[in-house]
């Protein structure tokens, strides 16, 4: 669904809208909700979201299995 993101004004007490973003929901069978924000352009298929969430797990698994089968565990993949 696409919304809106919230600021605070500066010292004031209400809230000025931001730019629009996408808040993209996913129920699991177990009934365990997650959910992530995004800031996708308008045009993007609703497809999409879903399809990077669910590309997500099997990304970890891969780091994982590296990290464990080819000693790479000591190797930074992000830097902040």
């Amino acid at each position: 669904m696409r919304c809106y993101s919230c600021r605070k004004d500066g010292n004031r007490s209400y809230v000025k809208p931001g730019p629009e973003i996408r808040l993209y929901l996913r129920k699991y069978a177990d009934g365990e909700i997650k959910y992530f924000v995004s800031n996708a352009p308008g045009s993007l298929a609703v497809q999409e979201p879903d399809r990077a969430a669910t590309l997500r797990w099997p990304i970890e698994q891969c780091f994982e299995e590296c990290k464990s089968n080819l000693g790479t565990g000591h190797y930074e993949c992000r830097s902040y």
